[in-house]
């Protein structure tokens, strides 16, 4: 199962969602090449990443900078609770015969 993740810019404040089996991995290969320091802000284990990450990235989509950076002033609470809503949301989908 493969993890959301949210690694964060504090020089820029902005951040970079998306998932991967190895959030830290991920880390590192975004920290290469970049002068400023990065950091793991959160990660959750999530069955329907690609689906969570497709609707995260629906939801900040207007706060996105360039790529797949955004700015946002990210709260812990919120974020864990829209992304757990959202996991919830396809599970649910994914339980209905009539889909």
């Amino acid at each position: 199962m493969s993890r959301i993740y949210i690694i964060y810019n504090e020089a820029t404040e902005r951040f970079k969602l998306g998932f991967s089996k190895d959030p830290l991995k991920r880390l590192k290969t975004l920290q290469t090449g970049n002068d400023n320091t990065l950091t793991l802000y959160y990660e959750r284990e999530v069955k329907h990443h690609s689906k969570v990450e497709a609707s995260m990235k629906r939801h900040f989509a207007p706060y996105q900078t360039s790529g797949e950076w955004y700015e946002y002033p990210l709260k812990f609470a919120e974020l864990d609770d829209m992304i757990i809503r959202n996991d919830n949301m396809f599970k649910a989908l994914e339980d209905n015969p009539f889909i």
